[in-house]
């Protein structure tokens, strides 16, 4: 990631989540950014009126607080190049996905794309939940997938709720994706949290999610009848070119049933921990902070989908240690 990179924030939830009152609530408090944004639909856009202003282009909206819109429903890599063409300056990107979506294809589509990577890196991946609905919606496969992508969820409309309810719903919600962050809202107001240039994606506090995790859960398989969260510990060192090609392979094989993985692993000869993420088939790797001297360096993983067996897994990575 560099400073000229573009961020993207992707929206996503359930319908009546949200989604579009937290795009408002953007609009309106983060001032210092000038935004696109990306909807799925034009006839769902849920944008309010008065911030339209004008049409710049057959597809291209100009919003009246100086933002753009994009209402193609194309393929994204198709859409961000007309943005980037329209001559329309922005420096953070908004996409929305409908209710129904699954936010992997887009975000693979970003860390599988060698060009849109130079221009643009992924800030964080949102998704909001009803709290009066939850336990139903969540039954449906396109809600866990939703859960299960997400770095942060925003457990919204709790105003009518208990604190035991919403305390539950954060439970179900770290069964199914350990890893992320929670906030409670009212109208999608998220006052007091950080949204926009977060970086969470890219695992600007990644070590301390870990480490949160550890506390939480020990890494045990949390599991239910369509997910499940399984955390891999291994010390020592692994053979870079090894890991690199087995998780290429393993992705590969398993691409229907992994969402999301992430880790934080040594490589032997490197002085830096390496910070490792996968959507799907795809998979990044980033130098962090230095190891710290004189320690068992101790390599942490989890994998979140379906189908799978740690006991395999942990077999296979441990294979590929330095001895």
């Amino acid at each position: 990631m560099n400073k000229n990179q573009i961020g993207i924030t992707i929206i996503t939830g359930f319908l009546g989540s949200g989604k579009t009152s937290l795009l408002n609530q953007i609009l309106k408090k983060e001032r210092n950014f000038k935004f696109a944004i990306i909807e799925n639909e034009f006839s769902e856009l849920g944008i309010d009126a008065e911030l339209i202003s004008g049409i710049e282009s057959q597809n291209i909206v100009e919003l009246s607080n100086g933002c753009i819109c994009c209402t193609r429903n194309t393929e994204l890599q198709e859409t961000l190049e007309e943005l980037l063409v329209s001559g329309l300056k922005f420096d953070h990107l908004l996409i929305e996905t409908t209710g129904i979506a699954e936010p992997d294809s887009i975000v693979q589509s970003i860390v599988a794309n060698i060009e849109l990577k130079e221009i643009f890196y992924i800030d964080s991946v949102i998704c909001l939940v009803d709290a009066g609905n939850y336990f139903e919606d969540i039954e449906k496969t396109e809600a866990i997938k939703q859960v299960a992508m997400a770095d942060l969820v925003i457990v919204n409309k709790v105003e009518k709720k208990t604190k035991e309810f919403t305390e539950e719903i954060e439970k179900s919600v770290f069964q199914i994706n350990p890893l992320c962050n929670t906030i409670k809202t009212s109208h999608s107001d998220y006052t007091d949290h950080q949204l926009i240039s977060s970086k969470i994606f890219n695992h600007k506090n990644f070590e301390n999610a870990f480490n949160h995790l550890n506390q939480k859960l020990s890494f045990d398989i949390e599991q239910s009848d369509l997910i499940q969260s399984i955390g891999i510990k291994l010390d020592g060192d692994f053979i870079s070119n090894k890991f690199m090609y087995w998780m290429e392979y393993f992705l590969l094989l398993n691409q229907n049933n992994i969402y999301r993985a992430k880790g934080i692993i040594s490589f032997n000869g490197n002085s830096r921990k390496i910070v490792f993420q996968a959507v799907k088939a795809s998979f990044t790797i980033e130098e962090g902070d230095f190891w710290p001297s004189g320690i068992v360096r101790q390599n942490r993983i989890i994998f979140i989908g379906k189908g799978l067996n740690k006991l395999e897994i942990h077999k296979s990575l441990k294979l590929l240690m330095h001895d």
